[in-house]
């Protein structure tokens, strides 16, 4: 008789399910890394929405400030024409002149309404445009009495223009003054924002290589739990076929034993019997599988 301690029964087969994790659990650091991914998804995507917010806003402003560097340097020269212009009337009066300075002003006082509509979150540069206003509607009044006195006494009234031309002269140099001041600071604010610009491109950049490594890690930690349960998978065949195989040639050894051999399990019940036995006993194998051992071997043996 055989002791069934060394037979190995068969094992009831455990859910797919519990399988697949069973053998992931090993692979902590995949495992960690892989559910960490859909957060560092999040995250990136966050800051490619924020990024692609700021680089809106940072185009918006980019291209306002340079609008207003265009209008600012058209204002200069609008009110350089004007003074030209002036300048020719009272040299020879004609119509001609006189309402290309009027056009001319009229056009400046337009440049300058919409510098203060585009600077209007800008502080500093509204102060100046405030100044420059003020300067410009003097030289304005100087001119405009100019031409009046012109037109209502072409002779007597030409000294008196002249005189009161002259004596505005500096205005016009104060307000190109703080028109170029203006510029200079336009100029400033439009290299801090298009250095913004740079850095709200970089991290929208950063922020898609970092899309882009969830994606390779997501893929590349996929691929290789696939390719450690396939793996498992194939081990664990190849152990079954093994034990099936240990069992069979088990089974074989006792059938072909010339000496009565009887093996049970640990609960002490015969599970396996060979022919000798049989004969031995006298009984079939039917009467002799699943029952106590002690029921149907003689105490001797």
């Amino acid at each position: 008789m055989a002791d069934g301690s060394t037979q190995h029964s068969p094992l009831p087969r455990a859910p797919f399910w519990r399988g697949v994790f069973a053998r992931i659990a090993p692979l902590r650091g995949i495992s960690i890394l892989l559910a960490l991914t859909p957060l560092l998804f999040l995250v990136c995507g966050g800051i490619i929405f924020w990024a692609l917010q700021k680089q809106t806003q940072s185009a918006d402003l980019t291209r306002n400030t340079y609008q207003l560097l265009l209008v600012l340097r058209r204002a200069d020269s609008h009110l350089l024409e004007s003074v030209a212009e002036i300048r020719r009337y009272l040299e020879s009066p004609d119509a001609e002149a006189l309402q290309t300075y009027r056009q001319a002003h009229h056009a400046l006082l337009a440049e300058l309404n919409e510098a203060q509509a585009l600077s209007r979150n800008e502080s500093a540069l509204q102060e100046r445009l405030v100044r420059f206003q003020q300067l410009s509607r003097q030289w304005q009044d100087a001119a405009d009495f100019a031409a009046d006195r012109i037109h209502l006494n072409p002779v007597a009234g030409l000294e008196a223009a002249r005189r009161a031309v002259r004596e505005r002269a500096a205005v016009v140099g104060a307000a190109r003054g703080e028109l170029t001041a203006a510029v200079e600071d336009v100029h400033a604010l439009l290299q801090l924002r298009e250095a913004a610009d740079a850095r709200t491109q970089f991290r929208f950049t950063l922020a898609l290589a970092g899309v882009l490594i969830a994606g390779l890690i997501t893929g590349g930690g996929v691929l290789f739990l696939v390719a450690r349960l396939e793996q498992s998978t194939r081990g664990q065949e190849a152990e079954s076929r093994w034990r099936v195989l240990a069992e069979a040639r088990a089974a074989d050894v006792v059938e072909l034993s010339p000496h009565p051999l009887v093996v049970v399990d640990r609960q002490g019940r015969i599970v396996r019997v060979n022919g000798e036995a049989l004969h031995a006993f006298g009984y079939t194998r039917a009467e002799m599988i699943g029952q106590p051992v002690e029921l149907r071997v003689p105490a001797r043996f």
